[in-house]
């Protein structure tokens, strides 16, 4: 017996070989053959299986066929099978790999794979009822094909109006460049195909010409449904379901669909003879298509049944392997929340791409398209900007030996680097022999020759807003590691060195006494490093070619004035403070064209931005131009730019997780960090649960197109535990103090907490003495002394401060400072009898004549050569409480001009 079946599948073969040599691929579409080995896959059942596997989803990884498929044991779920033939199937022993039972109690059923060579997308129905009601179809990825996460939970396609309001399932999904496509069945009395669109897999727009298949044949019945599809990138191909079997239709714009044919019927006494249905068809690369479908006998038993138009065979020549190509991003386009969030000088996790910067999709979505495999001959290289170059070079001259050479040896590479990237990828071509390993070297908008923005940065701590990834990078690094009364400047420098890597290598900075370039050989600081790396250059201009933006204003200096005394105490502006910048339009709005080329290299131009120099579709073009790709414009996909104004940022350092909703839109940030580009106003509820126990801060930031503003909420937590704050936001508003809903209570003890942390003494155990009588005073309404005992834990911070010589404390002590502040406006604000404006009058009088008579001493010592950056940093933000306090009292928050005034005078004490 088994001789005889193995006779009757070397015939099968054979005639299948036949036909495929007969027919061309479209007009051979009808001459389908079941498989004599059918069904391929059947049911155990005693176990989750039951009666019925059905609803296959085939793919071919290159190794192996995998097949995902629905079993309906009382309830629906999913399963896997491999298959080294398409023939002879083994069962996954972790099956079912897909279940919402103990998630939500739904059915899971009709799955559909997208496999782009690292990572597997799911996309599959869920239902209640058996299968039979409030249809879904939900989103799951994974990187095994085994170990399933729903990304997100919740459903992310159910039509809530418009044709098959309420109804979505058997979806089938292809991604052509960066669009998602699927193909869907819904109800409107009658199954019927629908067609929608997404730019991620997750967010879709249904066709508003719903429904594209429906029947129109006598043969097709009253309805059709299971859709799956090939395209070819031409040609659409549908196999669909329907009233004689499955039935085949072509289109070229997957909406509009022509040619239907009846391709396969039950046959009787079969495995089908009750029904064929849920089709999944792959061709492979010798041409055949292989079907493969659910069918179901007499007795209600559902097995999966395959039929094929040709041979199941691989025997195509092998194709001469394309070289890797190693993309390089730019800052702040990477994220590791060990090293970033938590300080982690070797964090033990790698670094990731941050999933809302969107320049490089594009390229990427271009290159796959064009045959390339991520992680397997095309990568995305993520990495810690924050560092020097020379020691990012070293990491990736680490990557490329572990990672790239060994997927394809004996190969040379094409690096392409954006931005900072492209110094990256320059330094480790320079390096050693690295050299002979590259094909092609492209920097897009890298700083060549430096970059005047990185001066004001560097120089100062001074960083201009702007709508960049550049100014989002440094702009998060000073927060997250400003240190007590450290200046700006020092927190940059320390935190940030990379920034000395792109300061302009040629003069750009004009005296504005004497309008001459001042010669960068006499500045206190240069760029060495770069000075170094240019000198060697010229060895690579055989493989080099730097892709340049133009056309937009971009900063190509500064007319510079000598320093005020405080800048000079501060070690600010030693070179110069920007008076006003000076402008070309020849760059690309951060980097100008003659910097983006190395002198003696011509380059390529093209008139887009910073941004859009790796993204967009010209530069695109560019890159495959210079990288001998061919290709033409339907094949490129454009990038998107990712803006960074307007925008909500919430950061969380440990013990917690991040989930941010807002009118029905979760947006988790498993790694520390949620962006929301463009926020709308309304209530952010940001909920923390702990995964550990200690205390917690919450970092809530808001950017508008010209301001900033940044808030941190801090507090304990346990294990499990949950903590919501509910943020109110207005949409180009900054936050306030008030925007987030806390009441005196978690006020108090937020302030508590943090006293707590400091180190232990004796003024400090007095402000909590004085924080425990101002709450239970205003517990009771005795708002004067609630007042008294506020402004006294403050001056006993005050004198804790004096005591101090390590910056950590003395900045912590002056934030606690500023929270009861900001905590004395909040519960007294409406005690307007306890602010006369004649007391809020003296402090005002007060605190000027300390900033006049401070402003003297502290020139005067300045001149005498003494060191006062302590003092000199005590007393700008003594005047930066000042100015607040004075807006109040402009305004008539005379609750808050007092508080404010009177820290500002207990700064301005400490500063003499």
């Amino acid at each position: 017996m088994k001789s005889f079946h193995h006779f009757l599948h070397i015939i099968f073969i054979l005639l299948l070989v036949f036909l495929a040599s007969s027919f061309s691929p479209i007009n051979a579409i009808s001459s389908f053959i079941k498989s004599p080995s059918n069904p391929v896959l059947t049911p155990n059942s005693t176990t989750w299986e039951g009666a019925r596997v059905w609803q296959p989803s085939v793919v071919h990884d290159g190794n192996e066929f995998k097949m995902w498929y629905a079993s309906y044991n009382g309830r629906f779920q999913i399963g896997l099978a491999s298959s080294s033939d398409g023939l002879s199937w083994t069962k996954n022993s972790n099956n079912p790999v897909i279940s919402r039972i103990s998630l939500d109690n739904r059915d899971s059923h009709d799955p559909t794979i997208l496999f782009n060579g690292s990572t597997y997308e799911m996309w599959y129905a869920s239902s209640i009822g058996g299968g039979s009601t409030d249809f879904a179809i939900q989103r799951a990825t994974s990187n095994d094909g085994i170990i399933w996460t729903n990304n997100p939970i919740a459903r992310v396609f159910q039509p809530s109006s418009g044709w098959g309001a309420g109804t979505a399932t058997a979806p089938f999904v292809i991604k052509n460049g960066s669009q998602y496509k699927m193909w869907y069945t819904s109800n409107d009395g009658r199954w019927k195909i629908g067609y929608a669109t997404s730019p991620d897999g997750i967010n879709w727009t249904q066709y508003s010409g719903n429904p594209v298949l429906y029947p129109t044949e006598s043969w097709e019945g009253t309805d059709v449904a299971d859709p799956t599809v090939i395209f070819d990138g031409t040609t659409y191909e549908i196999f669909y379901n329907n009233a004689s079997g499955i039935a085949h239709a072509i289109s070229f714009d997957g909406i509009n669909w022509t040619n239907k044919t009846s391709l396969l019927s039950p046959s009787g006494g079969a495995f089908d003879s009750g029904g064929m249905y849920a089709s999944s068809a792959i061709r492979l690369t010798n041409g055949t298509t292989l079907l493969y479908y659910g069918g179901r006998d007499a007795g209600n038993t559902w097995r999966i049944g395959l039929a094929t138009n040709g041979s199941i065979s691989f025997s195509t020549p092998t194709p001469t392997p394309l070289p890797p190509v190693v993309i390089i991003p730019g800052m702040m386009a990477s994220w590791n929340k060990e090293a970033i969030l938590e300080g982690q000088v070797n964090p033990g996790t790698p670094w990731k791409m941050l999933p809302f910067v969107t320049e490089y999709t594009g390229i990427m979505d271009t290159l796959k398209g064009l045959g390339y495999t991520e992680n397997q001959n095309l990568f995305l290289w993520p990495y810690d900007w924050r560092k020097s170059v020379a020691t990012i070079q070293s990491s990736l001259d680490t990557f490329i030996t572990n990672t790239v050479k060994p997927a394809n040896p004996s190969q040379t590479i094409n690096l392409i680097g954006h931005s900072l990237g492209g110094l990256v990828a320059r330094a480790w071509t320079q390096t050693g022999t690295n050299q002979s390993d590259v094909k092609h070297l492209i920097t897009a908008g890298t700083p060549n020759q430096g970059a005047a923005i990185a001066y004001p940065a560097w120089s100062a701590g001074d960083l201009p807003q702007d709508n960049s990834l550049l100014w989002l990078g440094e702009r998060l690094v000073l927060q997250l590691n400003r240190r007590s009364f450290a200046t700006n400047r020092e927190t940059i420098r320390s935190s940030l060195p990379v920034i000395q890597n792109l300061l302009p290598l040629a003069a750009y900075l004009r005296r504005q006494s004497d309008n001459q370039l001042i010669d960068p050989a006499t500045m206190s600081f240069t760029n060495t490093w770069l000075s170094d790396l240019n000198t060697s250059a010229s060895a690579t201009f055989p493989l080099l070619d730097a892709l340049t933006g133009t056309t937009f204003s971009t900063i190509n200096g500064y007319v510079v004035s000598d320093p005020s005394w405080i800048d000079t105490a501060l070690g600010n502006w030693t070179d110069g403070k920007p008076v006003t910048a000076e402008t070309t339009t020849e760059g690309d709005n951060l980097v100008t064209l003659f910097r983006a080329k190395l002198t003696g290299d011509t380059g390529t131009s093209v008139s887009q931005n910073h941004k859009n120099t790796i993204a967009a579709s010209d530069s695109i073009d560019a890159i495959l131009d210079i990288l001998a790709i061919a290709h033409t414009d339907a094949d490129i996909v454009a990038g998107s730019p990712t803006s960074v104004t307007p925008g909500l940022l919430f950061l969380v350092r440990s013990p917690v997780s991040l989930q941010v909703t807002h009118n029905g839109t979760t947006h988790d940030g498993p790694d520390g960090i949620v962006f929301i580009p463009s926020p709308d106003t309304g209530t952010y509820d940001v909920k923390l649960t702990g995964t550990g126990a200690g205390p917690y801060t919450l970092i809530a930031a808001q950017f508008t197109d010209s301001a900033n503003t940044w808030k941190e909420y801090t507090g304990t937590i346990t294990p499990g535990a949950q903590k919501i704050y509910s943020i109110s936001v207005t949409a180009n508003t900054l936050l306030t103090e008030a925007s987030v809903a806390t009441t005196t209570t978690q006020k108090f003890d937020e302030i508590n907490q943090l006293i707590l942390n400091l180190t232990n003494h004796n003024s400090l155990t007095a402000a909590r003495r004085s924080l425990a009588l101002a709450r239970s005073a205003i517990a009771i309404g005795r708002h004067a002394i609630a007042k008294t005992n506020l402004e006294q834990s403050i001056t006993q911070l005050s004198i804790y401060r004096k005591t101090q010589n390590t910056e950590n404390t003395i900045q912590a002590s002056l934030q606690i400072s500023e929270k009861i502040a900001y905590l004395y406006k909040y519960a007294l604000g409406a005690q307007t009898s306890l602010f006369p404006l004649s007391e809020t009058n003296r402090f005002s009088a007060s605190t000027a004549s300390y900033d006049s008579n401070l402003t003297r001493i502290l020139t005067a010592a300045t001149g005498r050569g003494e060191s006062i950056g302590i003092r000199a940093r005590r007393f700008q933000s003594a005047q930066e409480y000042r100015s607040q306090a004075e807006a109040a009292r402009s305004g008539g928050s005379l609750a808050e001009a007092k508080i404010f005034f009177y820290l500002s005078q207990l700064l301005f004490r400490e500063a003499l």
